[in-house]
């Protein structure tokens, strides 16, 4: 595991970030004064996060493979039963061969990010050793496609993740009513 952003996990076979860029700005209020420098109150950090990389089909797809590979005919099952996959591929995925036309790990993985973004919460974002840097909201997610399959599948996928460190107490998504007697 490289980092972990809740329960997503970054690795090799999921997407594998190059760099994790990590800035924190420090807020200040000024105030005019007369015949002396503006005074100035902190008003708090502000952190951002930017994981970037590149996934390679034939790389990824290679090491789902090896993985897929390991899994005993009763895990391919179960993992068919819980998974969405098309019909074509059945077959494959029982006997653990996967053409490298399909439909591409990354791309999973990518899409799953976006689904944790469009939930609106933060989540706990920690490396491989275990430190904790904290709640963050996905701001932005990028997509720069390459190389196309003849199909128009990417073989390869430059991405950038854009995180904002928020409160803990902002990843709680329920409403507080407050009524008068």
């Amino acid at each position: 595991m490289l980092f972990a952003l809740g329960m997503y996990v970054f690795e090799l076979k999921t997407l594998a970030p190059e760099s994790l860029n990590r800035k924190t700005d420090y807020g200040y209020a000024t105030n005019a004064r007369i015949g002396t420098r503006d005074a100035a109150q902190f008003t708090g950090s502000n952190e951002t996060v930017t994981l970037t990389g590149t996934v390679y089909a034939e790389i990824v797809n290679d090491l789902a493979a090896a993985q897929n590979q390991q899994l005993t005919l009763k895990q391919r099952v179960s993992n068919l039963l819980n998974s969405s996959i098309s019909k074509s591929s059945i077959s494959d995925f029982l006997t653990g061969r996967q053409d490298q036309h399909n439909q591409s790990a990354e791309i999973v993985s990518i899409d799953t990010l976006r689904q944790m973004a469009d939930q609106g919460q933060s989540w706990q974002l920690v490396d491989g050793n275990g430190k904790v840097y904290g709640a963050y909201i996905i701001t932005g997610i990028t997509e720069d496609m390459k190389v196309f399959w003849p199909d128009g599948r990417p073989r390869q996928i430059d991405f950038t993740i854009e995180l904002k460190r928020v409160d803990p107490e902002q990843n709680n998504q329920t409403v507080t009513t407050v009524s008068y007697a």
